[in-house]
C-alpha cells in the first residue's frame, strides 16, 4: 500500500514536469506572435507554477526531479521574457501603425 502511494505521488511529480514543459515550449514558441505573445506570457506562468509545485512535491518525497525540469524552467523564463517583449512590441507596432492611418484620413 506504501509503495503504491508512493508510485503515484511520482508519477504525479512527472505529470507536473511534462506539463510545466509543454507549456514553457508552447510560451516560448508562441511569444513570437502579435495576438500569442498575450497568451505566452499566461502559459509561462502557468509553467512555473507547476515547475515550482513539481519541485515542492519531490522535495517532500526525497526523489530528483530531472533535467526535464531544468529544461522545463528554462523554456518558461524564456517564453515569460519574450511574451512581454513582443506584446509591448506588437502593441506599439499597431499604435503606431493606427497614427499613421489616422494621419493619412484626416
Amino acid at each position: 500500500m506504501e509503495q503504491n502511494l508512493q508510485q503515484q505521488d511520482t508519477l504525479k511529480v512527472q505529470e507536473l514536469v511534462d506539463s510545466a514543459f509543454g507549456k514553457g515550449l508552447a510560451a516560448t514558441i508562441m511569444a513570437w506572435f502579435p495576438i500569442t505573445s498575450i497568451i505566452a506570457i499566461f502559459l509561462a506562468a502557468a509553467s512555473k507554477r507547476a515547475s515550482k509545485e513539481a519541485v515542492r512535491l519531490a522535495t517532500a518525497l526525497g526523489i530528483e526531479v530531472g533535467g526535464k525540469n531544468i529544461a522545463a524552467k528554462v523554456l518558461n523564463t524564456v517564453g515569460l521574457a519574450l511574451g512581454i517583449f513582443w506584446t509591448a512590441f506588437w502593441g506599439l507596432y499597431f499604435f503606431i501603425f493606427l497614427i499613421a492611418i489616422m494621419s493619412a484620413l484626416a
